[in-house]
C-alpha cells in the first residue's frame, strides 16, 4: 500500500495514478480488511474523474459486500446523474428500489422510487410487477387496481390483457367489496373470450347470490345461448323466474324454457310441466293453454 501511494502520489502519468489507487483499493479491502480506507482510495479515483465506470462498479460492490446500503444508494444516484440511457436508469433505480425494500424495510421509498422510474417509461414493465407485489403485501387495494389498469393499457398482449382483467375483477370482488364492478370486468372477458373458464366460474358463483343474481343471469344467459349449453341456459332462466316481479315477464321466461326443453333437450314431458307452470301466472294468457 505504501509503494502504491508513493507512485499515486509522485509525478507520474494520471493513468498511473488511478490504477495505483485502484490497486490500494483492493488490497486495502480484501488483504487488510479496512473498508474505509479501500473507499477513500476509490473516492480519490472520482475526485479526478466523477464518472468513472471501474470505479463506481468497484465501489458499489463494495458496499453490497459490507452491507452499508445508505452508501450504495449514494452511488446508485451518482450513477444516476450520469446517464441519460432510459435502459440503464431503469437498472439503476430498480436497485434503488431493491434496497429499500429488501435490505432497508422501507416499501414506501421503493414504491416511490419505482414511481420515479414510471414517470419516465410510463410502460415500464420491471417497474409496474415490481409494484404490483409491494401493493399486493402492503394491502394497498386501490394502488394495485390502478396499477392492474395502467398494465392492461400498456400491453397489446390480448392474453396478457384477459390475464389482468381477471385479477383485477377478482381484486375487486374479494378485496375491495366492489362486486359490480367485478362482474362488469368479467362481462368484458366474456365478450372477448367467451369460454374463459375463470370469469364464467366466477359469474356462475355470482348468479347465486340475490344481490347479483339478476345482473349476472343476465349476461350468462348470452354466453350459454350463444354456446349452446342449453340446460346451462335452462337453469339461469329459472334464476330469472325466481326474481321476476312482473307476471308476464315470468310466463315468458316459462315459455323460453318449455321451448328449450321441448326442441333442444327434446323432454316434452318436462315442457308440458313447464306451461302448466306458466298457465299459473297467465291471467288469460291463451299462450300457455
Amino acid at each position: 500500500v505504501e509503494l502504491h501511494k508513493q507512485v499515486a502520489e509522485g509525478n507520474v502519468p494520471s493513468e498511473l495514478v488511478r490504477a495505483s489507487w485502484i490497486e490500494i483499493a483492493k488490497i486495502e479491502e480484501t488483504r487488510l480488511g479496512h473498508v474505509d480506507e479501500a473507499v477513500a482510495a476509490y473516492e480519490k479515483v472520482l475526485s479526478g474523474d466523477p464518472a468513472d465506470g471501474e470505479a463506481l462498479s468497484l465501489l458499489e460492490g463494495l458496499y453490497g459486500r459490507t452491507q452499508r446500503w445508505t452508501d450504495l444508494l449514494g452511488i446508485y444516484r451518482r450513477r444516476l446523474e450520469l446517464t441519460g440511457d432510459l435502459d440503464a436508469r431503469e437498472e439503476i433505480l430498480s436497485g434503488v428500489a431493491r434496497v429499500h425494500d429488501e435490505q432497508l424495510s422501507d416499501p414506501e421509498s421503493a414504491i416511490a422510487t419505482y414511481r420515479e422510474l414510471l414517470s419516465a417509461d410510463p410502460a415500464s414493465s420491471r417497474a409496474l410487477t415490481a409494484l404490483d407485489g409491494l401493493f399486493a403485501r402492503l394491502g394497498r387495494w386501490s394502488d394495485l387496481a390502478d396499477n392492474l389498469q395502467t398494465r392492461h393499457d400498456a400491453t397489446s398482449d390480448a392474453e396478457e390483457q384477459i390475464a389482468l382483467m381477471i385479477r383485477l375483477a377478482q381484486l375487486r370482488e374479494e378485496k375491495m367489496n366492489e362486486v359490480e364492478a367485478a362482474v362488469d370486468i368479467y362481462r368484458q372477458v366474456l365478450a372477448r373470450d367467451g369460454g374463459n373458464a375463470e370469469a364464467l366460474a366466477a359469474l356462475e358463483r355470482l348468479v347465486m347470490s340475490p344481490a347479483q343474481a339478476v345482473m349476472v343471469a343476465e349476461i350468462l344467459e348470452g354466453v350459454y345461448r350463444e354456446g349452446g349449453a342449453y340446460d346451462r341456459l335452462i337453469g339461469v332462466h329459472e334464476i330469472q323466474v325466481h326474481y321476476a316481479q312482473d307476471p308476464a315477464r315470468r310466463v315468458d321466461l316459462l315459455h323460453r324454457i318449455a321451448d328449450l326443453q321441448e326442441t333442444a333437450l327434446d323432454r316434452a314431458d318436462l315442457a308440458f310441466q313447464t306451461f302448466g307452470r306458466a298457465l299459473a301466472f297467465s291471467h288469460g294468457d291463451d299462450r300457455s293453454i
